[in-house]
C-alpha cells in the first residue's frame, strides 16, 4: 500500500515538493488524522441531533398533523 500511494503522490508533487518530500516514512500524518477524527466526531453529533430534531417533528405531526373529516382521520 505505502509504495503504491508514495508513487502516486509523487506524480502529483510540484518539483519543489519532490524537493523537500522525500521518504513516506519522514512524513508525519498526525495533524490531517487529528482533523478527520475530529470531522468524524461532529458527524456523529450531527446526526443525533437530526434523529432528535426528527423525532420531535414527528411528534408535532402526529399531533397536529392529522383533523378529523367525515369522522376519517386525515393527514393534512
Amino acid at each position: 500500500f505505502n509504495d503504491n500511494f508514495w508513487k502516486d503522490w509523487r506524480k502529483l508533487m510540484t518539483k519543489e515538493e519532490k524537493a523537500q518530500i522525500t521518504s513516506l516514512a519522514k512524513c508525519d500524518f498526525t495533524t490531517i488524522q487529528a482533523y478527520y477524527a475530529k470531522l468524524s466526531e461532529e458527524k456523529k453529533l450531527m446526526k443525533k441531533k437530526n434523529k432528535a430534531a426528527q423525532k420531535e417533528e414527528e411528534a408535532l405531526v402526529e399531533t397536529y398533523g392529522y383533523c378529523l373529516v367525515d369522522g376519517h382521520r386525515q393527514k393534512i
